[in-house]
């Protein structure tokens, strides 16, 4: 596969355009997702900025849950058009959307990527293609420190409650990390992309009660 920079095929958009895409990914959408194990089905789609994620909800007894989220920095590659195993799976609840119609977002670490199959209006199509190639872009591409405080913010959202409650413990594990603790657990554990486990935290983040 070609690089990060050429998958993404970012095209530069003015400032002005970047801030408006950028609040219509963090309101959302909603958006047919096509899935490879089962029927498609309708979702919101949206971008988290603090934690540089896109996530998918969907609606469960008049609640916003969290079906599944993505790392913005795992993004390979945004694909206009059907080209998947998803499409190919449900070929008959498909056949009426057109190619400009339907995007494909591929992501992963590992040799073997995953994928992300969605139907969207046309404008919306292009919109959010746009948006997540450039932000994708911008993610990889982000400086030390918005990679660390982008990393906190995750830490810090994954282990909220339903009721939005920290423990103690939880808390203080997101206390600003000192430099050098950082660089021993990346010596140690490998690259900021890993998140590190919570027995590692105590040892090498918790600042001194």
């Amino acid at each position: 596969m070609a690089s990060n920079a050429n998958c993404l095929n970012s095209i530069p958009i003015s400032m002005s355009e970047n801030e408006q895409i950028y609040r219509k990914l963090e309101k959302g959408t909603n958006l047919l997702k096509v899935y490879l194990k089962r029927k498609p089905e309708r979702v919101t789609f949206c971008v988290k900025l603090e934690t540089r994620q896109i996530l998918l909800l969907k609606q469960v007894a008049g609640r916003s849950v969290l079906e599944s989220a993505v790392d913005l920095r795992e993004v390979k590659e945004v694909r206009i058009g059907k080209n998947s195993k998803a499409f190919e799976r449900w070929p008959e609840e498909t056949r009426k959307f057109q190619n400009n119609e339907c995007f494909l977002i591929f992501y992963g670490n590992s040799f073997t990527l995953k994928s992300l199959s969605c139907v969207a209006k046309k404008d919306e199509c292009e919109m959010l293609v746009k948006g997540i190639r450039q932000l994708a872009a911008e993610s990889i591409n982000a400086p030390y420190p918005l990679l660390v405080e982008t990393w906190l913010r995750k830490e810090f959202y994954s282990m909220e409650n339903l009721r939005g409650v920290r423990s103690k413990e939880e808390s203080k594990a997101h206390v600003p990390i000192a430099g050098q603790n950082w660089r021993m657990y990346l010596l140690k554990y490998g690259t900021y992309t890993m998140l590190p486990p919570a027995k590692h935290i105590n040892k090498y983040f918790l600042a001194a009660s």
